[in-house]
């Protein structure tokens, strides 16, 4: 199995129907942290993958709120830095 394979099951695994959904702000940014840590620059490819998985059972509700989660992602990783460093 390789490794993209893996990361990919992994991922699915995740994705199950005990998910808590991110509803908050605090929890979107809590959630896309967490992930970040976790799983680095894949971290926005897993947030995705969650939110396919909820829109393939049909819950649009937790789809749109990872995709709000892959944006906060997004925003966390590829934005420049605001204010001093130190």
């Amino acid at each position: 199995m390789s490794k993209i394979e893996r990361e990919w099951l992994e991922a699915r695994s995740l994705a199950t129907d005990d998910f808590e959904r991110p509803d908050t702000k605090l929890d979107v940014d809590q959630a896309a942290v967490v992930l970040i840590r976790q799983f680095g620059e894949d971290s926005a490819a897993v947030a995705y993958s969650r939110a396919y998985c909820c829109k393939c059972r049909g819950d649009d509700e937790a789809a749109r709120a990872w995709n709000t989660v892959v944006k906060r992602i997004v925003d966390l990783m590829f934005s420049p830095r605001q204010g001093s460093l130190h």
